[in-house]
């Protein structure tokens, strides 16, 4: 009866109690809750103006869409170095895909340890037909020149078809649903500047019963503070 009751809203998804409980047990993480916990991340981060969680944009690169994200992230983008683009695979895992508008590298973060170098391919091209969507008219160049003109990295993000491709070696996942976990820890740990190594199998089920009451909490001031 309680698992269907929305709590709130974060990133304009729903939280019901079933997904703040699946933070805690064993099972696989939805968008929600991947979603909720970046929302939570950003906020706690606030002090880390270098780093911009886009939750959704796999989402956008699934769907072909290349004009929506631009309105929302435009203002995020100015002083950002990182981009944190979790990306769910065929539905059946998480990875946590950085880029580094500095040193133009794409990283992957993945408990399996797998090259993911078709992921930020795909990456690589929804930005290079994102630029000729934003330049095939004259309403959405001058879009363009407003947003090349406001942000110092947007042309970097842009102009990303040479920028090299690390895959970083992470803690490794022994079974098969903690991805999503991982995933979260390893956006947690990197914009917290901790190690990823902190995050372990041995250790998953703490962060896992860390993350749901962090979570809980989270949701309880909200309520007092609307």
């Amino acid at each position: 009866m309680y698992n269907k009751t929305i709590l709130a809203h974060r990133l304009r998804c729903p939280i019901k109690f079933d997904n703040l409980y699946r933070m805690r047990k064993k099972g696989w993480l939805s968008s929600n809750n991947i979603g909720y916990a970046w929302h939570f991340i950003k906020r706690r981060h606030n002090n880390c103006p270098d780093t911009f969680c886009w939750p959704e944009m796999y989402g956008f690169i699934n769907h072909g869409n290349y004009n929506s994200p631009w309105s929302e992230i435009s203002d995020a983008l100015t002083a950002t170095r990182y981009i944190h683009i979790p990306c769910n695979i065929d539905n059946i895992h998480w990875i946590l895909i950085v880029m580094d508008m500095k040193q133009k590298t794409f990283r992957s973060y993945d408990s399996k340890n797998e090259c993911h170098e078709d992921i930020v391919n795909n990456i690589k091209r929804f930005f290079g037909k994102a630029d000729l969507y934003l330049t095939s008219s004259a309403h959405l160049s001058a879009k363009r020149r407003s947003l090349t003109k406001r942000l110092p990295y947007y042309p970097k993000i842009i102009q990303c078809q040479e920028w090299r491709y690390e895959q970083v070696h992470c803690p490794h996942q022994t079974d098969g649903y903690n991805c999503g976990i991982f995933t979260v820890c390893f956006a947690e740990c990197l914009t917290a500047g901790i190690d990823i190594e902190t995050v372990t199998s041995e250790n998953i089920k703490f962060w896992r019963d860390t993350w749901m009451f962090q979570l809980a909490n989270d949701l309880v001031f909200a309520h007092r503070n609307e």
